[in-house]
């Protein structure tokens, strides 16, 4: 059914590809740069860590977040920070006058309709280990020839949907390769500045949330569960529920977790949490289902969290970082592998305490003994380790910037 929407999309589009190609006549200043994550929904990861230390350490540039968010804007507008709405006027105003877009998630972080001649510069919200990018494109499409010739099509009619990034940034050389043949980028853009988002691990203020669970269950060991995206699930609409199965025990979960102190911390993946995690039915006042609401920032939350429960999810690499135990659980790996995304690299190096279901889980978790990270494992995925990032992300993008031209 065509909808008025779709109508009205159909009659702006010549309207909009005329601006987009007008755009590449307009000077862009070198001194505004647009932020945004998380297709504008969220005030997170690198992004914003980069974005808050820019405006306590250089005012003289104009920095602008972006959001399709009434909570984000109001708290933004709150601190003195330069926010507009996405779609605004003031919203396009900005993203055409910008030399730089900052993005965690994609394009879709701004607005993409309002690029043209922007140089933008991805600060991604993780790191490939799963099939990216065009790496996921060629494992999972059609190769016809009228899929070609729809992509050739679609690329001179909705040109935004095909922008390309100019600058990426890495927490270690190790996953270099996997940027350059998920994007097609040369190695020269990529550069090796650490995660800003993981300068938080070094601050001394812990974040509201921790201290009322630390008040509520006298100082308990907090174990973070976060499992990662699941393709098949984001199609169904079904969100991810791995308490569902896997020999998931209620009674005794809650038995270890009451008898050893332990507090239990669920977060979804952002997309499960959209389909609805919420509804996960551990009935436990020790188990807490995170929905994102609970804490200012993720990662000033994580870094006073114990003991990290993952998949498949690149936050292993961020929290190798505080040198913290980490369970791994690859409950349903030939499932995921099969109807997910395949991996650039053998699983197994990321090393931890493996456990293939909640019967392995409770045993470990009774025994209490952990796996050390050692200085050899964090050395292999972490090629800066200091609260830095910031710095030299904002060296390099100097670098950058004076060596284009607008």
């Amino acid at each position: 059914m065509i909808t008025k929407k779709d109508i009205l999309a159909c009659l702006s589009a010549p309207v909009t590809l005329f601006d987009w190609h007008l755009q590449r006549l307009r000077k862009r200043d070198r001194n505004v740069w647009v932020f945004g994550a998380w297709r504008g929904d969220l005030y997170a990861d690198s992004t914003r860590a980069f974005f808050e230390w820019m405006n306590e350490n250089h005012p003289e540039i104009t920095t602008v977040w972006l959001t399709r968010n009434q909570r984000v804007y109001d708290q933004l507008q709150s601190k003195g920070l330069k926010v507009a709405y996405i779609n605004s006027a003031e919203g396009r105003h900005w993203c055409k006058k910008a030399a730089l877009g900052f993005s965690s998630w994609g394009w879709k972080d701004l607005n993409e309709r309002c690029l043209n001649g922007l140089h933008m510069m991805w600060l991604w919200h993780g790191v490939p280990i799963k099939q990216i990018g065009n790496d996921l494109a060629a494992f999972r499409r059609d190769k016809s020839f009228w899929k070609k010739v729809k992509t050739a099509v679609r690329k001179i009619v909705v040109p935004w949907e095909f922008l390309s990034f100019d600058f990426m940034i890495t927490s270690s050389h190790f996953f270099t390769p996997f940027f350059m043949s998920a994007f097609g980028i040369n190695r020269e853009c990529v550069h090796l500045t650490g995660c800003p988002r993981n300068d938080n691990f070094w601050r001394k203020d812990s974040d509201q949330f921790i201290k009322s669970i630390n008040e509520k269950f006298n100082n308990p060991t907090k174990i973070l569960f976060m499992p990662t995206f699941r393709d098949d699930a984001n199609d169904t609409g079904k969100p991810y529920n791995p308490f569902a199965g896997y020999g998931f025990d209620a009674h005794r979960f809650a038995k270890i977790l009451e008898e050893k102190n332990i507090v239990f911390l669920y977060k979804g993946h952002y997309y499960d949490i959209e389909t609805g995690s919420g509804d996960l039915k551990v009935r436990c006042d020790r188990f807490i289902n995170i929905t994102g609401d609970e804490y200012d920032d993720q990662y000033l939350f994580i870094k006073d969290c114990d003991i990290l429960m993952t998949d498949y999810s690149s936050i292993y690499f961020d929290w190798l970082l505080m040198r913290k135990p980490i369970i791994m659980a690859p409950f349903d790996y030939d499932t995921y592998v099969k109807n997910s995304r395949q991996f650039y690299f053998d699983y197994n190096i990321m090393k931890g305490d493996y456990v293939n279901n909640w019967n392995e889980w409770c045993d470990l978790v009774e025994k209490g003994e952990y796996m050390p990270i050692t200085e050899d494992l964090v050395d292999s995925f972490c090629g800066v380790k200091d609260n830095k990032s910031s710095e030299r992300l904002f060296q390099e993008v100097s670098k950058y910037i004076e060596r284009i031209s607008f």
